[in-house]
């Protein structure tokens, strides 16, 4: 034992100065890097300022240069003072003042706290390093001619190791190990702030506080979104939902009550695709049904009062007249306020009846679309059977007017000649669980043209349907296929909505990151549709695409920039390029350039031919 306390002692002190040393080095580096940081904000905020041919709008000023660290920000136009923020007085310290020269006669300013790098201290890890280090190699070199012996001694020398108290200078470890703890908390912490910012924005802009369903500007963006619908048959159902004669409720029966309803209407909304539910007032609700033709709408008009009369509401609830709905039937084109107007009539037309009644408006003129099972099974399996089915492909274009990439859509036709959108007929296939076949005939027929669309440095999006990407045999069938075309998966991606993300959580997830190991491209669209979020993230997608609703007068509405702004910085984080759909104008284009957005579709771009791919 006393033979080996003169290699053990020396293993303590090389250990205790190299930890030293390390300890040391790493406030060196958290101190660098913070300056850093700092230096790349200034540089951030240089991008956006550049955007904007003077000075960018003071709320997206006072956003930028919010920062605890930034002391003082101003910004000189012509070398007069334009913008200024201040965030509280200089007291002692280190600051450092960081100017940069913009074009148009531009200068930025920027004041923050600076942690100058402690040469001196450099000098003394050295010391303590170069110690640590050359005891290391004099134990080495003495092990080296002991090997054996100390193979022989490994069990005896790990005993006494551990039955032996620690001095006091090993406290360096934890001390360590509790600033790495400390470090790794405050950054949890302020990853939690974040996200808790992000939702209270998106609640403030969009959802109701008491029922946190969307509110009447969520809802009326929407139906405008829709009513520009450019795909699929462009009809729909707009329903009006009023509850009466519940003043005498007591609060908590109401409250009660409220919750049983909402909780019904959002499991109604969920079962039909792409449903837009809102609260416009304080016991009004809206519901729009996308591409519901009217013999569905009367079906779902009254099983939705039969549902309602059959909830357990509380003791106190009239029985009758206290509960009425007006509904019509829409088209692309039509006025939001003339729709709106239109439902409210049928509203108060089954007001009058004196019972709980539903009443529809007059729809004349609004086409309808066949929707028996009967017969879309026999004209979807005549297509199976003959292949008959043909893709074409739709421009997506950047902001600038290049291509950025084409969106494939599959089209068949009916006995009359008449070509019918996947958008239509994959639904109805769903119905007839015909939905993994024709996805599997349009993949097929897709895959065996993707090798042409990479020679000609092409990209192409395709919109697969998930209950037909769940179905049990389908992935393994999708992963072989990909297999073989593998070369060629950077010039494709599969597209899903946030809504079916959300609504399809952890399977539809695994299965989307299972692909996107193989090379394929994921695109999430449709995102802020809904009033739920999803993680998609955690899918890392290739894209993502924001809703038309989003976009809509986007230059007039601060807050919906700022929340898209915070959307293309998560994007950033996890590589993905964010695009926008229902663009109308110029001046939603700009803003959405200035926000980082790429690319985007919508009136503005044309409808775009759709040629055979």
């Amino acid at each position: 034992m006393e033979k080996r306390l003169p290699f053990l002692g020396c293993l303590l002190l090389a250990l205790l100065l190299t930890l030293a040393g390390v300890r040391w080095l790493m406030d060196v580096l958290a101190h660098q890097q913070h300056d850093n940081h700092m230096l790349a904000k200034a540089r951030q905020l240089a991008r956006v300022v550049t955007l904007y041919p003077e000075a960018p709008p003071l709320p997206l000023w006072d956003a930028l240069t919010a920062d605890a660290d930034v002391k003082a920000a101003a910004l000189y136009v012509d070398g007069k003072l334009r913008l200024q923020s201040s965030h509280g007085e200089l007291g002692q310290g280190n600051y450092q003042r960081v100017e940069l020269q913009l074009p148009a006669q531009r200068r930025l300013s920027l004041i923050f706290e600076h942690h100058p790098l402690p040469w001196p201290m450099m000098l003394a890890i050295l010391s303590p390093l170069a110690l640590g280090v050359g005891a290391m190699l004099w134990l080495v070199l003495r092990l080296d001619h002991r090997q054996r012996r100390l193979q022989a001694g490994v069990s005896a020398l790990e005993d006494a190791a551990a039955s032996q108290t620690s001095p006091p200078g090993n406290e360096v470890l934890p001390k360590t190990s509790a600033l790495l703890a400390s470090q790794q908390q405050r950054i949890a912490q302020l990853e939690a702030q974040q996200a808790q910012l992000d939702g209270l924005m998106h609640s403030a802009a969009w959802l109701d506080d008491e029922t946190g369903l969307g509110n009447r500007l969520f809802f009326e963006q929407r139906l405008a979104t829709w009513l520009q619908e450019l795909e699929g048959n462009r009809i729909g159902c707009l329903m009006l939902l009023e509850l009466s004669g519940l003043e005498r409720l007591g609060s908590d029966a109401l409250s009660s009550g409220r919750q049983q309803l909402v909780a019904l209407l959002q499991d109604k909304a969920s079962q039909w695709p792409d449903a837009v539910l809102g609260r416009l007032d304080e016991d009004e609700y809206g519901l729009v049904m996308p591409q519901m033709s009217g013999r569905d709408g009367q079906l779902f008009v009254q099983q939705l009062l039969k549902d309602i009369e059959r909830l357990g509401l509380p003791k106190g609830f009239p029985q009758q007249d206290w509960l009425h709905l007006g509904w019509t039937l829409y088209q692309a084109g039509d006025e939001v306020s003339a729709l709106l107007e239109q439902a409210a009539m049928a509203l108060r037309a089954a007001q009058l009846q004196g019972d709980n009644a539903a009443m529809a408006a007059n729809a004349e003129g609004i086409p309808q679309v066949e929707t028996g099972s009967v017969r879309w099974r026999t004209l979807l399996e005549q297509v199976l059977a003959k292949r008959n089915l043909r893709l074409v492909v739709e421009p997506v274009h950047m902001l600038e007017g290049d291509l950025h990439h084409l969106r494939v859509r599959a089209q068949l036709k009916d006995p009359k000649g008449q070509l019918i959108d996947d958008s239509v007929f994959m639904p109805m296939a769903c119905r007839v669980g015909q939905e993994e076949a024709l996805t599997r005939l349009c993949l097929e027929l897709l895959l065996a043209k993707l090798g042409q669309a990479r020679s000609r440095g092409q990209r192409l999006s395709f919109r697969i349907c998930v209950d037909a990407l769940l179905k049990p045999g389908f992935l393994r069938w999708l992963q072989l296929a990909l297999m073989e075309v593998r070369d060629a998966l950077p010039n494709l991606m599969l597209t899903v909505t946030e809504f079916e993300l959300s609504q399809y959580g952890k399977p539809l997830g695994d299965a989307l990151r299972q692909l996107g190991t193989l090379g394929l491209g994921v695109m999430i669209e449709r995102l802020g549709q809904h009033s739920q979020r999803s993680d998609w993230q955690g899918v890392k997608p290739r894209v993502i695409k924001l809703h038309g609703s989003l976009v809509r007068h986007l230059e007039r509405n601060s807050d919906q920039q700022l929340w898209i702004q915070r959307l293309v910085q998560k994007a950033v984080d996890c590589q993905a390029e964010v695009l926008a759909a229902g663009i109308t104008s110029n001046e939603e284009r700009r803003c959405l350039q200035r926000l980082g957005v790429s690319g985007g579709e919508g009136p503005l771009f044309g409808r775009g031919a759709q040629d055979p791919l």
